[in-house]
């Protein structure tokens, strides 16, 4: 009887696999990065390798996929959240992070200049960063109406500018060569406090 395959050391070896192509493409490049680098850095042979992905394409829409599936996450906390002020301010540690993360931020840039170039594979990472977008405005919407943010607030441009700071993080991760600032959390933190403060109180008529 042949033994039944254990999908906990499958999710393993799918995860090994995962990490050791994003390593390579952040490295190397998607285009020059081949299946027998990442067999090598994921200690898998070809044959291995291929009862996982079927090739390279493969391993890229994973990638894409599980980045999807990070910013379906974002979106959701946004949109459940008290105020997009509070669900920021208490995810803003971890969203520096990530962007800053050498691999990360390259693999994106990577991932960015693939979709430009092949019009395919991304739709639904680029469909779900369109929803992050409307949620934000949405949430900036809700915080006016609730007088948590002034009216004349420009909604679009808030969450265009603030998906600015974030994106340009991964450029400076990527090509800057200096250490990311200690105190990077903290200034951006305070950056989402001036933008997203709540409205000022006249003056008072004692």
């Amino acid at each position: 009887m042949a033994r039944p395959k254990d999908p906990k050391n499958r999710n393993r070896r799918t995860t090994a696999i995962l990490e050791a192509a994003a390593t390579l493409f952040a490295t190397k490049g998607l285009q020059d990065t081949t299946m027998q680098d990442i067999c090598k850095a994921a200690g898998i042979s070809p044959g291995g390798l291929y009862r996982y992905f079927s090739g390279k394409d493969a391993i890229i829409q994973a990638l894409a996929l599980h980045e999807r599936d990070s910013v379906d996450d974002l979106t959701r906390m946004i949109e459940t959240g008290s105020s997009l002020r509070e669900t920021l301010d208490g995810l803003v540690a971890d969203l520096v992070a990530y962007q800053t993360n050498p691999i990360i931020s390259r693999l994106s840039i990577e991932f960015g200049i693939h979709a430009h170039n092949t019009r395919e594979g991304f739709e639904e990472l680029q469909a779900s960063e369109r929803n992050l977008a409307a949620a934000m405005v949405h949430a900036i919407q809700k915080d006016q109406a609730a007088s948590r943010l002034p009216t004349d607030l420009c909604p679009d441009s808030v969450v265009y500018s603030l998906l600015a700071l974030f994106d340009g993080m991964i450029t400076q991760a990527a090509f800057a060569e200096r250490a990311v600032p200690p105190a990077l959390t903290e200034t951006v933190r305070r950056m989402l406090h001036i933008y997203l403060a709540p409205p000022s109180k006249g003056p008072r008529n004692d």
